[in-house]
């Protein structure tokens, strides 16, 4: 079961830092807490923070051959659009 964030974690009694991460390596994938991530990094990491939000708009798609839904973000100066590809059913 995929699931999202639709409430910050306080309003589930979770402090930020104990907040789940799933975390890619060349050596599989671990599951952590937030607390956990600078274990992760090594110095001259960069970290990036999604903070954007989606708008209340999504459509259905194919990727690839696998049914997707996608969610508007932001429309970009050049008229290009950041978009989320989630799988269909996940929380919006």
């Amino acid at each position: 079961m995929i699931t999202s964030a639709v409430e910050p974690p306080e309003a589930h009694g979770v402090a930020r830092d104990g907040v789940r991460m799933l975390v890619a390596s060349p050596d599989g994938v671990t599951h952590a807490r937030f607390v956990d991530l600078p274990r992760f990094l090594n110095p001259g990491d960069l970290v990036v923070v999604n903070n954007s939000g989606t708008l209340p708009a999504a459509v259905t798609g194919h990727r690839a051959g696998v049914e997707v839904t996608v969610h508007f973000s932001t429309q970009l100066d050049d008229r290009d659009w950041l978009v989320e590809l989630r799988p269909p059913g996940a929380a919006t």
